[in-house]
Formats: structure tokens, C-alpha cells, sequence
């Protein structure tokens, strides 16, 4: 036999031997995944649900508060000015804005039952009206900044605005000017007249 013979001859039992040797191997055993690996799993899969979902109620939270603070801050911008367009609306939006907040809805019926009696013409009763009013509005205030952390004091919401004298009495000549007009109208002092223009003749032209 040549040495080539040979040689193929002991490559073939080498890889018998290999064959029966993987065949007599036990087969694998199949381990299951601990609790660590299910919740890391489900951390990957569920994470980033999770993620928006909080961010969803953390955008809706921060909307919440910030439509607060914009009531909170018109309020007290033209708190001094009780006619202005924009503390109207502020005022108008409490009930819904701040539908949470039992203190701050109680405030605000309290302030809208005074605003209900309408203002004596007598002057000292006027007076005792206007120190209701002025209890009713601050309470209101200081329910509201309380609600968003800002502490305030009674004294602070009444003296603390800053009003030009000017702009305070162009204010009350307007409103007295309205008053007057109304008055003026109702009594029968002031009438408006309409009267039906008179037809105008239509032009001729000439060469």
C-alpha cells in the first residue's frame, strides 16, 4: 500500500471517531430566562410607551398651569384698571381655568355676588360698597396667587399697583362721558335725528 493510501485511510477513521464521539455527546440542555432578564425585556419593549406617555401628561400639566398663571398675571397687571378688556376676560375665564381649585372657585362667587348689587348713589353707602368690592377682588387674587405659589399680601394686591395720575383720570372722564351720554339719551336731552339724503341729479355732459 502506498503512503498515500495510508494516509486517506487514518483522515477517514479520524473522522469516524469525531462523528461518534458528537453523536454520544448529551443533548443541550434549554435554560429558561430569570426575572431579571423578563424585566429588562419588557423595560426595552415597554419603555419607550411609557416615555410618552408621561411626557403626554407632563405637556398637559404645564399647559394647565401656564393658562393659570396667564389669568393670574392679567389680574394683576391692570388691577388698577377695573374696566380694562383684558381683566374682563381674565376674570370671565376663572371658573374653567381654575375648575380645580375649590378655594379659588369660592372666592370667585363671592366676588361676582358683590359685582350683582349694584353701587348706591349715596356717597357714604357707595364708600362701604367700593371697601366690599375692594375685600371681595383681593381675596380673589390672593386665592389665585396662592394656587400657583405666590404668596401675596392683602396690602400688597391694594397699594402695589402703579398708576400714572393721568391715565387714571382719563379713565374716569371716559366712563363719566359714557354715563352722561347714556343719561342724556334716556332723558330725552340728547336726540339723533335721521334724515334721508336728498337724491342728487345725475350730471350731463357736454361736447
Amino acid at each position: 500500500m502506498t503512503v498515500l493510501g495510508q494516509a486517506t485511510i487514518v483522515n477517514i477513521a479520524i473522522h469516524h471517531c469525531h462523528w461518534h464521539n458528537l453523536r454520544m455527546q448529551a443533548p443541550a440542555t434549554i435554560t429558561h430566562p430569570t426575572w431579571f432578564e423578563w424585566i429588562t425585556f419588557l423595560a426595552i419593549l415597554l419603555g419607550p410607551i411609557f416615555a410618552l406617555f408621561a411626557q403626554r401628561i407632563l405637556d398637559k400639566l404645564r399647559d394647565k398651569r401656564k393658562a393659570k398663571e396667564n389669568v393670574f398675571f392679567s389680574i394683576m397687571q391692570h388691577r388698577a384698571q377695573w374696566y380694562h378688556v383684558e381683566r374682563i376676560q381674565a376674570l370671565n375665564s376663572i371658573d374653567v381655568v381654575f375648575a380645580d381649585e375649590e378655594k379659588v372657585l369660592s372666592k370667585w362667587k363671592s366676588f361676582v355676588e358683590q359685582t350683582s348689587v349694584p353701587r348706591p348713589e349715596d356717597e357714604q353707602r357707595a364708600a362701604a360698597w367700593d371697601a366690599r368690592m375692594d375685600t371681595a377682588v383681593c381675596d380673589l387674587y390672593q386665592a389665585i396667587g396662592e394656587s400657583l405659589g405666590y404668596h401675596l399680601d392683602l396690602k400688597r394686591i391694594k397699594e402695589g399697583a402703579y398708576t400714572p395720575q393721568l391715565h387714571a383720570d382719563f379713565n374716569e372722564a371716559q366712563v363719566l362721558a359714557m354715563k352722561g351720554l347714556a343719561k342724556a339719551v334716556r332723558n330725552g336731552e340728547l336726540k339723533v335725528v335721521v334724515r334721508e339724503a336728498e337724491a342728487q341729479g345725475e350730471r350731463g355732459t357736454g361736447l
